[in-house]
């Protein structure tokens, strides 16, 4: 089987026990991809024996081979038996290696096998970046745009701002822009967004050592989330418990970076989730990420095993 991933702007191959395709190819000026198995989205039927025709790097048409006409001169891809899906969105991610922070001023080759060891490989052609610095994120996604790096297209969450004394103990000696009074909320939020940032990153809740959170002010973060959405803008928060995630609801973010799986005294407050979803609140699980973190941090595999099922529950 076979399955191929396209994504706008740029395709990308995922082979799995098919030799058809072992050849590299090239991105032609137009690609026709014929009659494989379509999958363009979650919620839209599967199109059999379908064309998906590539112009420029972009998606120009999706649909059945009677609807869709193969364009003169296009270069031509047997796919039949095959199956063909939209991109992957991964809505959690840091360009925080070296290689990544500076790939906006490096050779494409030094950083291209970066992204795609860490992205495009699997298929991801739209990512959010939850944090990293703005500047040469932003750099990164101009040389994509620009044609200049193979890679997804990303949108950028910034900021990282904390409650005073809140900023997190394991990414030190860095610290983290505290906000201290809504004024200043309002004036940095729409300073990050003037920069280029898509959306906003707030710690809610900050772990500012090994079982201690420092939670941001509801009203700090509901001037924050206001001036965002004056520009069109998201927020995201890391809760890091209960009272974080409360803090999030309250204060109108759109977006929780993570589970927050255990608390000092017991599972988190189920409670919230009726609130979440009266919000309109979104979820990025990061279910992987607690077990990759705990395991490098030597945690022994029953406080492993506790907090993903309290995560998946």
């Amino acid at each position: 089987m076979l399955v191929v991933i396209i994504g706008l702007g740029y395709w990308t191959w995922m082979m799995v026990n098919d030799r058809r395709l072992e050849r590299k190819v090239s991105i032609a000026r137009e690609l026709a991809l014929v009659g494989a198995t379509i999958y363009p989205s979650p919620g839209a039927p599967e199109i059999s024996n379908g064309v998906v025709v590539v112009r420029d790097g972009g998606i120009a048409a999706v649909g059945t081979k009677d609807d869709v006409p193969l364009p003169a001169g296009a270069e031509v891809l047997d796919c039949a038996g095959l199956f063909l899906t939209a991109g992957f969105w991964n809505s959690h991610v840091h360009f925080m290696p070296w290689r990544l922070a500076a790939a906006g001023w490096l050779p494409e080759f030094v950083s291209a096998g970066e992204i795609r060891d860490m992205l495009t490989r699997y298929g991801f052609v739209h990512v959010l970046d939850t944090g990293s610095w703005l500047g040469s994120t932003a750099r990164l996604r101009e040389r994509m745009a620009q044609g200049l790096l193979p890679g997804p297209d990303i949108r950028i969450a910034s900021g990282s701002f904390v409650a005073p004394a809140g900023s997190p103990y394991y990414v030190w000696p860095i610290r983290l822009p505290a906000l201290k009074t809504a004024a200043e909320a309002r004036e940095r939020v729409l300073r990050t967004l003037d920069a280029g940032a898509d959306g906003i990153k707030l710690f809610t809740g900050g772990m500012a050592a090994p079982g201690s959170v420092v939670v941001m002010d509801t009203d700090i973060v509901r001037a924050a989330t206001t001036a965002a959405r004056e520009r069109g803008a998201f927020v995201v928060a890391h809760p890091a418990n209960s009272a974080g995630a409360r803090a999030a609801i309250e204060g109108g973010v759109d977006i929780l970076a993570h589970t927050f799986p255990l608390e000092r005294d017991g599972p988190w407050d189920r409670s919230l989730i009726p609130r979440m979803q009266q919000a309109g609140m979104a979820l990025i699980p990061t279910m992987k990420l607690w077990e990759y973190e705990l395991r490098r941090a030597g945690q022994d595999r029953a406080m492993i095993e506790r907090w993903i099922q309290v995560a998946q529950d």
